[in-house]
């Protein structure tokens, strides 16, 4: 029970069941008792340990930047967004053609296309650049 409960608070143990003295390197706080915490939130941690004796927060904004920049990734790269932007893209062309008076059709589907091609290329590169520091984040 006293292991489960130490777990849940964030706290590292041995194999044997002892508290570990030595950091790993993602610590978060330094408990009053001697023990290291690796909570992702200040929420309880040292609760069991009688507090907090010392806070790493660098650690902690790093973990909360990485969160945000997850989600920034995960929107970035949903394909609603890609559709969207080409439809977007679609539509501009179409008006375009429209102005230039291209009467062809093939010219006018030719311009479509480069235009959703254009799209999805911008598309996939605002996804791959939220993955990157995304990653570059969790790395660091």
């Amino acid at each position: 029970m006293v292991v489960l409960m130490l777990l849940l608070a964030g706290c590292s143990l041995t194999e044997s069941g002892n508290q570990v003295s030595e950091p790993a390197a993602n610590w978060s706080a330094l408990c009053n008792d001697g023990t290291y915490s690796y909570s992702e939130n200040r929420m309880g941690t040292c609760s069991h340990h009688e507090g907090v004796k010392k806070w790493r927060t660098n650690l902690l904004d790093e973990l909360a930047e990485a969160q945000a920049l997850t989600v920034m990734a995960g929107t970035a790269c949903d394909p609603k967004r890609e559709e969207s932007l080409v439809l977007e893209y679609r539509e501009f062309a179409q008006e375009a053609a429209q102005a230039a008076g291209l009467k062809d059709k093939y010219q006018a589907t030719l311009i479509e296309l480069r235009a959703e091609s254009e799209a999805r290329r911008q598309a996939r590169k605002a996804c791959d650049t939220a993955i990157d520091r995304a990653s570059a984040s969790m790395a660091g």
